[in-house]
């Protein structure tokens, strides 16, 4: 799969992901329950300090409009209506988040089109954002201040 990300034509984000089935690793379950404790809470962690900055950001933002159109197929129906209604619930709670942390315009307009006679995914997003300059000096000061910077650098 490759994931691409645009912004006024210029390619900010290019990935390739590597689908095929993951080798599997030996390791006993004590050390599977350890790594997954350390993970889980450093996740945690960062999780909490990034949350308090989007909000901190996001009460800034104002909305000016927000469309974002997916379409989904599986080529079953069945599984078509299950990733369908997967993907109604994610974006319903994002769009909620957003319209309860941020200031909208106008509202968010999403779609979700079910193709059930064929394998198909696509979606596009249109967005219009805008922050008054003095704020987003401020939300970076904020930013900069609360990420922990690396004691040593690696290349």
């Amino acid at each position: 799969m490759e994931i691409k990300v645009y912004f006024y034509g210029i390619r900010l984000l290019g990935k390739t992901l590597d689908l095929s089935e993951p080798k599997t690793m030996d390791m006993s379950i004590r050390q599977s329950i350890e790594l997954f404790q350390t993970t889980g809470s450093n996740l945690l962690h960062k999780l909490n300090v990034y949350h308090e900055l989007t909000v901190m950001l996001l009460k800034r933002l104002y909305f000016r409009k927000l469309l974002w159109e997916t379409g989904v197929g599986t080529g079953k129906a069945d599984s078509t209506g299950f990733a369908t209604g997967g993907i109604w619930t994610c974006k319903g709670l994002l769009a909620g988040y957003l319209t309860d942390k941020s200031n909208f315009k106008e509202r968010p307009h999403i779609q979700v089109i079910p193709y059930f006679n064929r394998a198909y995914f696509q979606s596009e997003m249109e967005c219009i954002v805008s922050i008054r300059i003095g704020q987003a000096m401020y939300a970076l000061l904020k930013v900069v201040r609360k990420i922990p910077v690396k004691k040593e650098a690696v290349i």
